[in-house]
């Protein structure tokens, strides 16, 4: 094929590429969840947002918890990852602008979900220990209402969401009888935040105490002030 030839037809695959992605709606994930465990990792997920509340359930994708040079050891940072695409993302029922679904599919693709980020693994004594971080969230869902045919939706598309957002994940490693360290199970909670933990019942109880204590020390100062204010003036 001459040069020129294969220049015009990779710039009609980046349009056609572009056109595909514009034609899809930004949308925020508001709460829900995502969860994958096993040694498969086989998942199930909750998506929530302002017009949609989508479920499902899919097959086996590339879950990693030991990613970078470091490796999976006491004391490492390392990323994790969790991602899940075509058949892997499964399907499940939903509701979409106020229409519910029994069963939507998202196989095929552009369909992709897609979280990550970074934890430092602690000092690892146990079979198992329990870890929190920070995750962020990118993804598509195409949804059909029917098994797809060579990659088409029989009736048409539902939705098509290019889909983000932000959260908690709480991750269990495990310590091998070799002495080795590896994930068990990942979970990605929506929409939560432990940057500002709420005060214990007991906490706000000494918090009250101690301000009512402030309001009547300032009451007394005040009130001794005017006393002797109004001496001064008999005198």
């Amino acid at each position: 094929m001459p040069r020129f030839s294969k220049v015009i037809l990779s710039a009609l695959l980046l349009c056609a590429a572009f056109a595909l992605d514009a034609r899809a709606e930004n949308a925020v994930i508001t709460s829900g969840s995502f969860s994958a465990s096993g040694s498969s990792f086989g998942s199930g997920f909750n998506f929530v947002g302002s017009n949609f509340n989508l479920n499902g359930s899919g097959g086996y994708g590339n879950v990693n918890g030991c990613l970078g040079s470091e490796g999976c050891r006491s004391g490492a940072t390392v990323g994790f990852r969790a991602y899940f695409s075509d058949g892997d993302v499964g399907g499940g029922a939903g509701t979409y602008n106020g229409t519910s679904y029994s069963n939507i599919r998202y196989s095929g693709a552009p369909s992709f979900i897609d979280f990550s980020g970074t934890a430092t693994l602690p000092a690892i004594d146990s079979p198992l220990v329990t870890i929190t971080a920070p995750f962020t969230f990118v993804g598509r869902l195409v949804g059909c209402a029917q098994s797809r045919g060579g990659g088409q939706c029989p009736g048409g598309d539902i939705f098509d969401l290019s889909l983000s957002g932000t959260g908690i994940a709480t991750l269990v490693y495990e310590q091998y009888s070799s002495g080795g360290i590896g994930l068990r199970n990942i979970a990605f909670n929506f929409g939560t935040n432990n940057s500002a933990p709420v005060p214990e019942p007991a906490t706000l109880i000494l918090l009250g105490t101690g301000l009512a204590g402030t309001i009547r020390a300032a009451r007394r100062r005040r009130r001794a002030q005017e006393e002797a204010s109004t001496e001064d003036a008999a005198s």
